[in-house]
Order: C-alpha cells, then sequence, then structure tokens
C-alpha cells in the first residue's frame, strides 16, 4: 500500500477524482502560473515564519528534498522528544501517512514541555481544508508520543494574528483526532 501524505488527504477531501490522478496519472498535472505563484508565496511566508517564531535563530529547519524522508522524520522524533527549540517542517510518520507541521513551538510549564503547533496560511481567510491540513498533522503528531498543548492556524488576514482551531485545548485535540481518523478513513476506503 502506497503512502498517504497530508496533501494526498487533502486532495481526496476536495476532490477525489483529483487524488486519482495524481498518483495514477502524474504527468496529466499542469500547474497554472497562478498556481505556480501560490507556491512562490507559500515559501515566502514560510520564511516569514521563520524570523516570527524563531528571531534568535536557534531552532531548526528541515528540508525533506535535501535530507530525504526518513531522516526528517527521525530528526524531528529527537528533537521533539529531546530539545526545546523551535522545529519547522517537523515530519511525522505513523503507520501510512505523513506530514509536516510548518512551526512547532516549546512550552515549557513547571518543566514540562510540550508544543505549540502552528500552521501558516498565505491566504487572507479560513478555508475547510485548513482545518482538514491541522487535523491531521495533529493526529499524527499525537500518534508519534508528542505532547501538544495546543493547535493553531496562522493567516495574514489580521496582521497575522493566531487563530486558534476550534474550542480549548482538549477540545481541540478531541476534534482534531476524530476528524483525522475520519478522513484517513475514507481516503484509505477510496
Amino acid at each position: 500500500m502506497p503512502t498517504l501524505s497530508k496533501s494526498k488527504i487533502i486532495a481526496f477531501r476536495q476532490c477525489p477524482k483529483r487524488l486519482w490522478l495524481e498518483v495514477h496519472r502524474p504527468e496529466l498535472r499542469q500547474d497554472s502560473p497562478a498556481t505556480q505563484a501560490s507556491f512562490q508565496v507559500g515559501c515566502q511566508v514560510g520564511d516569514i515564519a521563520r524570523r516570527i517564531y524563531d528571531p534568535d535563530e536557534v531552532g531548526v529547519c528541515f528540508d525533506v528534498t535535501k535530507e530525504g524522508f526518513p531522516a526528517a522524520f527521525e530528526q524531528s522524533a529527537r528533537l521533539l522528544a529531546e530539545e526545546a527549540r523551535p522545529v519547522f517542517e517537523a515530519g511525522f510518520k505513523s503507520a501510512k501517512t505523513i506530514a509536516f507541521a510548518d512551526v512547532m513551538i516549546p512550552v515549557v510549564e513547571a518543566e514540562c514541555r510540550s508544543w505549540k503547533m502552528v500552521e501558516v496560511k498565505s491566504s487572507t481567510g479560513v478555508k475547510d481544508y485548513h482545518r482538514d491540513d491541522v487535523a491531521v498533522q495533529s493526529f499524527l503528531a499525537r500518534a508519534m508520543g508528542v505532547n501538544l498543548s495546543s493547535v493553531r492556524r496562522r493567516e495574514r488576514r489580521g496582521h497575522g494574528r493566531e487563530r486558534f482551531c476550534g474550542g480549548n485545548r482538549q477540545e481541540n485535540i478531541r476534534r482534531a483526532k476524530r476528524g483525522a481518523q475520519g478522513i484517513i478513513v475514507r481516503v484509505l476506503q477510496a
């Protein structure tokens, strides 16, 4: 069975035929100039997020194209278990599903470390798939044993203020877990 990425899960949620084409006929994909421009904007937003969340430049940023998936997953797991510094593009893998979180910020309270997960978006508003993004990411992070204190998304609107992805911490985690499990099950059954 092939590995399921967060991108493929989101593709399925948007259109099951899109996922089928991405898996079975990837050569048919044609990105418009607007889509290519949005990819570039996404990279720029990632750079801005690193400046915002790591002004002292002590964090770690993974580049899976250089390091490879196995190294990114192994190093992410080690850093999140042993260190307390920002991690960008942390990789999570559970069974046959993978995802990468934009920003993981350590939260240390009473000698207990947890992590604030932040999904950074270049859009100016909330889209349904943004919630799916953080649901899958938080589900996989928790499956790997990462203690999440909060899950948030950050967008350009309102000068980049953070927004909770629904409810208090416990409700946020329950909703993400239920949502991600349902998403993954529906994709695997398709």
